[in-house]
């Protein structure tokens, strides 16, 4: 897999076998959802990312389709991120990431871990000491998608749409009244 391109030293894909960074814990997740939908401006900063990873066919790669958002989307000055997982024996495939650089984005992929509550199934399956389960790690793919704010703007540009009535575009200027 390629570490850094040759034009320019710009990050093509980042794939890191580091041990473990960071653990996915699934309440976090779950916070981050809730985040999501407590405000209009985070879910539309999502679907806007979402529209320039569809319009550039990333979804047409393997298991692309299959993500989960775990952290994010993230907004700074100049660009958006957003944390998307997959489980390990589902790793989407690493060419899609060119396509989101082909239109100026960044795409960091990293192996990590998900902490998941266990089925109780019998007193072994308790923590010791709590009435809580056991937490079992369950090995998984994280994928940092990273786009800048401009490339978003005008992928939605381009989209923008007069309406029509029955297929045909529709004068909305100001008409004379000699027009009418």
């Amino acid at each position: 897999m390629c570490e850094m391109c040759a034009y320019n030293r710009i990050p093509v894909y980042k794939i890191s076998n580091d041990k473990y960074l960071a653990m996915i814990d699934t309440l976090d997740v779950i916070r981050n959802i809730k985040k999501i939908y407590a405000s209009d401006n985070v879910v539309n900063t999502l679907v806007n990312m979402e529209k320039v990873m569809d319009d550039v066919n990333v979804y047409a790669y393997k298991n692309w389709s299959m993500g989960e958002l775990v952290d994010g989307p993230h907004e700074t000055k100049y660009d958006v991120t957003a944390t998307f997982m997959w489980e390990r024996n589902q790793m989407p495939d690493p060419e899609a990431g060119k396509r989101l650089l082909n239109v100026g984005g960044q795409v960091e992929f990293k192996k990590d871990i998900k902490l998941v509550p266990r089925k109780i199934k019998s007193y072994d399956d308790y923590r010791p000491g709590t009435k809580k389960a056991k937490l079992d790690e369950i090995p998984v793919w994280l994928v940092k998608v990273t786009l800048p704010k401009t490339v978003i703007e005008d992928f939605n540009a381009e989209t923008k749409t007069t309406p029509t009535v029955t297929g045909m575009a529709v004068d909305q200027s100001p008409q004379d009244a000699s027009e009418l």
